[in-house]
């Protein structure tokens, strides 16, 4: 049975990629998230795969969803080391001597800012007034709790 394929025109050279390639390229996406590595694993190019991307839409769509999965599988990692924690053992001279569980803090702030941007990301505020020449400049200070002009 002749395998189906999809074309893409590329200059004057037709470009094929099967539905097994797709199918493969796709499921090494969702397991690795990289794309040079899901190409290899496919057997195929960068640009054989970009090109199907931008003339097939039900591919790039399945492509899109096979990058989520592939970022759902980060943040199921990221989620275990930060709250379930990690083993590692403990040496003293060369010999294992302690297991203890290790948690990453720095992956839980991550995970928080990106679950609840709105109450732990960083709150900074920055204005600047652009003053001409000869405009009146406000300057206020705290410590002794008064405006100053650049005339003072």
């Amino acid at each position: 049975m002749p395998k189906k394929q999809a074309m893409v025109q590329v200059g004057g050279a037709l470009r094929r990629m099967t539905a097994r390639k797709k199918k493969k390229f796709l499921t090494a996406i969702a397991e690795t998230g990289n794309i040079t590595e899901a190409c290899r694993l496919a057997q195929t190019t960068r640009t054989t795969v970009y090109r199907h991307k931008a003339a097939d839409p039900d591919f790039a769509a399945k492509w899109e969803e096979a990058e989520e999965a592939a970022a759902d599988m980060l943040e199921k990692e990221a989620w275990r080391r930060a709250v379930d924690g990690v083993e590692k053992g403990v040496y003293h001279e060369g010999k294992l001597v302690d297991v203890q569980k290790h948690y990453s803090d720095t992956l839980l702030i991550f995970l928080l800012k990106g679950r609840r941007p709105e109450t732990y990301r960083e709150k900074w505020q920055q204005s600047v007034n652009i003053a001409a020449p000869g405009d009146d400049v406000r300057i206020y200070l705290p410590e002794n709790n008064r405006d100053r002009t650049d005339q003072d």
